[in-house]
């Protein structure tokens, strides 16, 4: 294909650019035509493709069948919520899976028992704005094995969320719909963090033809011995687009399930938060690679206390992501953490507003403590 009468990002001058196999091959002013298919840009810009590096494509698609509930404010929202969607029911049975409620903005804790109430016979699943919990009928509860008087969240949540394609099954089907949005939002790759060895998934999909858009194919702890058995390093292909991810390793909860682990308390209520891998399960994390398995990690953490670091905060939250290229070559230290925070903060570590913490690492090096005014990426 040669696109004419582009204007490149930056640029002042109109030129002409040339396609092939997905790749621009050529860029300049009146390209020779050849027996290209010719799109007239008309003076439009040109600029790099889009990436979303944080997507549960899984979830996502599932979502086509689920019900709204981000309207829900109160428990009593929600439960009103899920009346009318059980009285609109086809199916009298159809499991009911909600998602968009944020209880962080909820005065109590609901229970199982005000749920039943409302459910009739359905199986009913109430997945939080952030995905960190979910609240969960009778009937839920029994199909996933577990049982609680409240909300599940963190890791217990993750296990059964992991599994809402079992009584979702529009998952997998609607996939092709999402990357056809995301294509025509200008987006050509995603990072899939899906709960899942997507390794294998995208091998699947590729072979069925799904090859749309590039995929960085993540994957979380319980894979990563399988991920290391494919002998792929990031970044090297799986099949078609798709090539290998990171690893995300989430550290502590979330600010919207009221689970980001912190150093105060959540208003009236007695806990901190969920700190889901220590300082000790991290580092082993971290060293678990040989050089030539992969190059990049993603570590997430929201609260003022990772598993690194222990100074007081105040619970101020903040959150950090960071991809560690490299970071097998050697060993991981906290002196690498505090080098890559400095380069998504908005401020020099020096500031007023940033600081190193007193308290040392496994390695002997300090990591960074930064207040709430610092969480901005530059």
């Amino acid at each position: 294909m040669l696109i004419t009468g582009v204007r490149p990002a930056g640029g002042v001058a109109a030129v002409d650019i040339r396609i092939a196999g997905g790749v621009v091959t050529e860029c300049g002013p009146a390209l020779a035509r050849r027996h290209d298919e010719v799109l007239d840009a008309d003076g439009r810009w040109a600029v790099p493709g889009l990436w979303d590096h944080h997507v549960h494509l899984g979830q996502l698609g599932a979502r086509e069948g689920w019900f709204d509930t981000s309207a829900a404010r109160t428990p009593e929202d929600l439960l009103s919520l899920v009346a009318h969607r059980v009285a609109a029911a086809a199916d009298p049975a159809e499991p009911l899976i909600g998602f968009g409620a944020r209880p962080s903005l909820w005065q109590r804790s609901p229970r199982r028992e005000e749920l039943d109430l409302v459910s009739g016979h359905h199986l009913v699943v109430l997945v939080s704005g952030d995905a960190h919990s979910g609240w969960l009928n009778t009937a839920a509860q029994r199909r996933f094995g577990v049982s609680h008087p409240g909300p599940v969240s963190e890791s217990e949540w993750f296990a059964i969320f992991s599994r809402l394609d079992e009584v979702s099954p529009a998952a997998e089907t609607s996939v092709p719909a999402v990357l056809a949005r995301a294509a025509a939002l200008g987006i050509v790759g995603i990072t899939d963090l899906t709960f899942a060895p997507t390794f294998e998934t995208w091998a699947e999909r590729v072979a069925s033809g799904i090859d749309t858009v590039r995929i960085r194919a993540g994957f979380y702890p319980e894979h990563l011995d399988a991920a290391l058995a494919t002998g792929r390093r990031t970044g090297e292909p799986i099949a078609g687009l798709a090539t290998m991810g990171p690893l995300k390793v989430i550290t502590d909860g979330s600010l919207g399930s009221l689970t980001a682990c912190c150093d105060e308390p959540y208003g009236p209520r007695d806990d901190t938060g969920v700190q889901n891998v220590g300082r000790d399960e991290l580092t082993a994390l971290a060293h678990a690679a040989p050089p030539r398995a992969w190059r990049s990690r993603s570590t997430r953490s929201v609260t003022g206390r990772a598993p690194w670091r222990s100074t007081p905060s105040s619970g101020r939250a903040r959150q950090a992501a960071w991809s560690m290229p490299n970071c097998c070559a050697g060993p991981t230290s906290n002196a690498w953490l505090a080098s890559g925070w400095r380069r998504r903060c908005n401020r020099p570590i020096s500031s007023t507003t940033c600081r190193r913490s007193d308290r040392s690492g496994p390695t002997g090096a300090s990591a960074p403590t930064c207040s709430a005014a610092c969480s901005t990426p530059a």
